[in-house]
């Protein structure tokens, strides 16, 4: 549903109004802003512009889609690794996460 609404309809609008960059970068900003506290802010906008660009290179939402699923699936593999290996768990590396 994500990358329908940020790749599939805000990236396609913003271009039609601004060049590929500018759309890519500011979709990306909005995908980053609904998803993160301020320390996850920068990373979260690294993924946005690499989905954006993905979508923009391909014009496909399946390369988008595949690599926020494998996104995801590492989120979730690290922090069940970190809960097993570390005291804390991942918030001993990631404070505020």
């Amino acid at each position: 549903m994500e990358e329908a609404v940020f790749r599939g309809f805000l990236q396609p609008s913003l271009g039609k109004h601004v060049p590929p960059a500018a759309a890519i970068g500011l979709s990306s900003l909005a995908f980053a802003l609904i998803h993160a506290t301020p320390n996850e802010l920068p990373q979260l906008a690294a993924l946005g512009a690499l989905l954006g660009w993905t979508y923009q290179q391909t014009r496909s939402l399946a390369g988008p889609v595949l690599v926020h699923a494998t996104w995801n699936a590492g989120v979730i593999l690290f922090a069940f690794w970190a809960a097993a290996h570390l005291e804390g768990g991942a918030e001993s590396l990631l404070p505020g996460v």
